[in-house]
């Protein structure tokens, strides 16, 4: 996928990525939790850093992430080896759509007016030596939007779609 670099902006936010916690009710409020509160307060002024002072990105954008978790200590040496190459993985929570939900909500109208303008997400959760995340935001470009289109043809189509109007098999 083409991606304008120009103007993508990229966070790093170092320490144990946190999951977007579940709300909490008491004395007829909600409550966002205060270790959630803290982390997307956190992004958000990394992500004021990232921006240099520019405006909120504009569009459609695309979301490339990364969240490097911590190797449990309690593994073997062989364990922690095999995590720090890749071949063991975090099945076990937190679940990566809510590590996902902390970055954008941090970054809401300061990296991009709204998360609604994502529009596509690249995202791995992985062990890491140093727990960390990296988040890039990139404007899809017109190559990018010609590419989804044509992708979302063939999906609708089965693949069948020629130019023309003609069918797979007829030209």
């Amino acid at each position: 996928m083409e991606r304008d670099q120009r103007d993508a902006v990229t966070l790093t936010i170092d320490g144990v990525p946190i999951a977007k916690g579940r709300p909490v009710f008491g004395q007829g409020r909600v409550y966002t939790p205060a270790k959630t509160r803290e982390f997307e307060r956190t992004v958000g002024w990394l992500a004021k850093i990232a921006m240099r002072a520019r405006p909120p990105l504009q569009g459609p954008l695309i979301m490339d992430v990364q969240f490097d978790l911590p190797i449990p200590p309690s593994w073997s040496a062989d364990l922690k080896g095999s995590a720090r190459l890749g071949l063991i993985l975090p099945d076990v929570p937190p679940d990566l759509d809510n590590l996902i939900k902390s970055i954008l909500d941090g970054c809401r109208r300061i990296a991009f007016r709204d998360d609604a303008q994502i529009v596509q997400i690249t995202a791995r959760k992985r062990f890491g030596v140093e727990p960390k995340t990296v988040a890039t935001f990139s404007p899809m470009t017109t190559e990018t939007d010609d590419d989804q289109r044509r992708h979302a043809t063939d999906l609708a189509t089965g693949g069948h779609a020629r130019p023309g109007g003609a069918r797979k098999g007829t030209q």
